[in-house]
């Protein structure tokens, strides 16, 4: 329910009655995912946290900021004041909030792909050289896969309108739109 309300609010842009800090508690949380043991899980946990996994989501949050202004403001309805304050006020805010949350969904789909062995060897590369290095490299290393990852979808969709509106502009190439 909470979920759908965030999303409501992003989409609207109507300012939730509520700061993140005065939200009800979120729902129940559900079952383990099928496959997860209690052991893989509790590994999964430990893993996460060595490897500083609440930093690399808190470091990534200001491109998920951008992304979340650039939806936002893609329709023309949401002025950018409007669309800055809900995203700087409500949203952020939410999702810094609930980041323990995310690393306990990260969590069970690891225990559901890695036994706690497997973790375990995991954790053991983590604490060589190379290990450490990847640590250390993780935020930065997810910022700029993020960015590449934009400007290449970026740079696709361009070539794809383009080809589109070509299409468009030649009655004989012109794409028919199925029923």
């Amino acid at each position: 329910m909470r979920r759908v309300l965030m999303l409501a609010c992003a989409i609207a842009c109507v300012p939730i009655a509520a700061r993140a800090d005065e939200m009800p508690p979120p729902e129940p949380k559900p079952p383990l995912l099928a496959g997860a043991s209690e052991r893989s899980l509790a590994a999964a946990r430990h893993w996460l946290a060595l490897k500083q996994e609440d930093e690399v989501i808190l470091a990534s949050l200001s491109s998920w900021r951008t992304a979340a202004l650039r939806r936002m403001l893609q329709d023309k309805k949401t002025s950018p004041e409007k669309a800055e304050s809900f995203v700087d006020g409500y949203l952020m805010p939410a999702l810094r909030d609930r980041v323990p949350e995310l690393i306990d969904m990260e969590a069970e789909v690891f225990a559901t792909r890695f036994t706690a062995e497997e973790i375990g060897q995991i954790e053991a590369f983590l604490s060589t050289d190379v290990g450490r290095k990847f640590i250390g490299l993780q935020a930065d290393l997810v910022k700029e896969l993020t960015t590449a990852q934009y400007l290449w979808q970026e740079r696709i969709m361009k070539e794809a309108r383009d080809s589109y509106q070509r299409d468009l502009s030649t009655p004989s190439h012109a794409p028919t739109i199925p029923n």
